[in-house]
């Protein structure tokens, strides 16, 4: 599995407002490689790291040749995420 730390993403323009809630487990987010298009992924993990979030997330990327999809894990921090896509949660 290929691993992407956050030297490896660019990070959101400043001037791009990003939603301010909290970011979950199971959400998905969107963040952009230094080289290639967005990759969009699911949200496994958050922690408090030297005084921020870092989260780690999971996607599946093809390189869109018909080639099987390669698991990508992704590592990042706030400011490297694009964008997000919350999931609904149901009061159970």
């Amino acid at each position: 599995m290929k691993t992407l730390f956050p030297h490896h993403l660019v990070q959101r323009p400043a001037d791009a407002p990003l939603d301010h809630a909290p970011i979950d487990i199971g959400d998905r987010v969107t963040v952009q490689p230094l080289d290639g298009p967005p990759i969009t992924s699911t949200v496994i993990f958050n922690t408090p790291f030297l005084g921020t979030t870092t989260y780690t997330a999971d996607a599946d990327v093809s390189d869109g040749e018909g080639e099987m999809p390669v698991r990508i894990r992704l590592r990042f921090r706030p400011q490297d995420i694009h964008g997000v896509q919350h999931v609904r949660r149901c009061a159970a």
